[in-house]
């Protein structure tokens, strides 16, 4: 629950793509930690189409 408030999907979504996928960089833009932004994408990429996150 508090991922979806601190990471929020649109936002990640948008800077997955503008950072062609480099999760220590998102985890940085997002002051996270490499892990917690990981298990979010993953979370993301479960529960909507890749191509929401890749497209």
């Amino acid at each position: 629950f508090a991922a979806s408030i601190l990471m929020p999907e649109p936002l990640v979504c948008e800077i997955y793509k503008e950072l062609k996928g480099d999760v220590a960089e998102i985890a940085k833009r997002f002051q996270a930690s490499k892990q917690a932004m990981q298990i979010r994408i993953d979370s993301i990429d479960t529960l909507s189409p890749v191509e929401t996150i890749v497209g």
